[in-house]
């Protein structure tokens, strides 16, 4: 039981998003292949300490996608005598052992970083959490931690059938007490399964290192990784200046063709379409950002050109997974180009709406996956707000 009205607090959000989707899937203008819904997601955020040491964290999750057919259920629920189920995305234990060192145990997110690596996903409806245990050495003076993560990706012990365990850990350091470094990271990351029979030979190490530098009006910042059973890396490069309320920016991204993404928040990457994933991928990038009307409003304008880091092998979607029709074999360097556009507007404190999109281009080696050049188009309108 809780006494004291202060050791429990209650907070949210809710985000319903409409989107349109057209010739992304195969540039061909006569196929149709048009996708069009509304999703949307509600938030509780319940926090509770029933001491000073300790705090239990449990995030429910409504989403939905308008007119949809729930799994669980024996048909659409919209009009129907059946509800859509009710998740939880976060429930975790925070146990505070002292002023700097921290554990926690539970379903929770695990973001590092700018999410290039290991992110939350956000502009996904469900977002992407794990069952872990962290724990966390804080520095003093908030300048930065040292984190030790194990996660349980798949326990065959819970399933019927055999199967390999999936586990996913880390270390992660990073440093903010340094002069014109507002961060400075490090990081060692295993991912893999382990089978009874023999290893796995998917199992494999990423060692990775990022670093943010502030010379006002000027910013730069870098991350590399190295991957060891695959011998292979990635770069990720930005540039931007800033001029009161505008920021001018412009990046590079180098992935090789055996790269291995780990749980990257893809979206916030490679072009708001969705369409590549962080391997076998070059990505060059410009844009601008201005803010106005006392920062109520928010143009954003991007643009990106994408081709293969190894022109005898295939690229990869967004998931990671296999690209629709890339085996590697086909001609071809340049993949697309893809133009960004978002207008945003903060019509109250804790409330916003977003109309944004993509324009995507194909280049040689995307015609030549698909047969046909047309280009596609990604339209979406987003409203926000939080309690």
């Amino acid at each position: 039981m809780f006494k004291n009205a202060d050791s429990v607090s209650v907070s949210g959000s809710a985000r319903i998003r409409w989107e349109v989707k057209d010739q992304l899937m195969d540039s061909n203008e006569k196929a149709e292949d048009k996708k069009d819904f509304i999703g949307s997601r509600f938030r509780l955020e319940l926090k509770f300490e029933p001491d000073s040491k300790s705090t239990v964290y449990i995030q429910p999750q409504f989403t939905k996608f308008f007119g949809g057919v729930e799994p669980t259920t024996s048909g659409a629920t919209s009009g129907s005598l059946q509800d859509t189920r009710l998740d939880i995305h976060q429930a975790y234990l925070d146990y505070s052992m002292s002023d700097q060192l921290s554990v926690r145990v539970g379903r929770q997110e695990l973001a590092y970083g700018n999410h290039l690596v290991i992110g939350n996903v956000g502009w996904s409806h469900v977002s992407r959490s794990f069952d872990a245990l962290r724990i966390r050495h804080a520095f003093r003076d908030n300048k930065g931690f040292v984190d030790g993560f194990w996660s349980q990706i798949e326990d065959v012990d819970t399933e019927a059938t055999f199967n390999t365990d999936s586990e996913f850990s880390g270390l992660y350091f990073q440093y903010k007490g340094l002069t014109y470094v507002p961060a400075l990271d490090f990081y060692v990351l295993h991912k893999g399964d382990e089978s009874n029979v023999d290893p796995n030979p998917d199992s494999f190490f990423t060692f990775g290192t990022r670093a943010e530098f502030d010379f006002d009006p000027v910013a730069f910042d870098f991350e590399f990784t190295q991957q060891s059973e695959y011998e292979s890396n990635q770069a990720d490069i930005n540039l931007s200046y800033n001029l009161d309320n505008i920021r001018i920016y412009a990046g590079y991204s180098n992935a090789h063709k055996d790269y291995q993404q780990i749980y990257p928040t893809g979206h916030k990457f490679l072009g708001s379409a969705d369409l590549f994933g962080r391997r076998n991928i070059i990505d060059m990038r410009a844009g601008v950002n201005a803010k106005m009307w006392e920062n109520k409003a928010s143009i954003n304008l991007e643009y990106h050109k994408f081709s293969r880091n190894d022109d005898k092998s295939p690229i990869y979607a967004v998931s990671g997974g296999g690209f629709a029709g890339s085996t590697g074999l086909e001609a071809g360097t340049e993949v697309a180009s893809e133009a960004d556009l978002s207008l945003r507007w903060n019509f109250s404190e804790k409330s916003h709406v977003v109309l944004g999109g993509a324009y995507v281009t194909p280049g040689e080696y995307l015609e030549n996956i698909r047969g046909n050049n047309d280009n596609g188009h990604f339209v979406y309108l987003q409203t926000s707000t939080s309690f």
